[in-house]
């Protein structure tokens, strides 16, 4: 029996050459098409993320400018009802400089409530 040598090339190595080859460039293709598709995915994802943010943002917005018009609305309403009421106050205010709690206690008994 002869043994084979060691540097000798069995004549199916071109053959294994090419398969090992072509196994590489569809693994390698599949991990790019994977690696991809992933990106792809995620960068969906991410978009549509993003446009559900600013759509939350915008309605987030949109709800605290209606509440804070409605206080403002409110606030300016009551000052415009009670404006004689307001100026009474502040010249008892600059001839006392300071209103201590029986003051304000006499000012406000002598006034009707502030309705909202």
């Amino acid at each position: 029996m002869n043994a084979p040598c060691p540097h000798a090339r069995p004549r199916h190595a071109p053959a294994l050459r090419r398969a090992f080859s072509l196994l590489e460039a569809i693994v390698g293709v599949a991990i790019a098409t994977a690696f991809l598709g992933a990106i792809a995915l995620f960068t969906t994802n991410l978009g549509d993320s993003r446009a559900r943010l600013a759509r939350t943002s915008r309605e987030i917005d949109c709800a605290v400018r209606t509440i804070v018009d409605s206080a403002f609305h409110k606030a300016a309403g009551i000052v415009d009802r009670e404006r004689a009421q307001l100026d009474r106050g502040a010249q008892l205010l600059l001839q006392k400089e300071t209103l201590g709690e029986e003051d304000l206690r006499a000012f406000r008994s002598a006034q009707p409530a502030v309705t909202a």
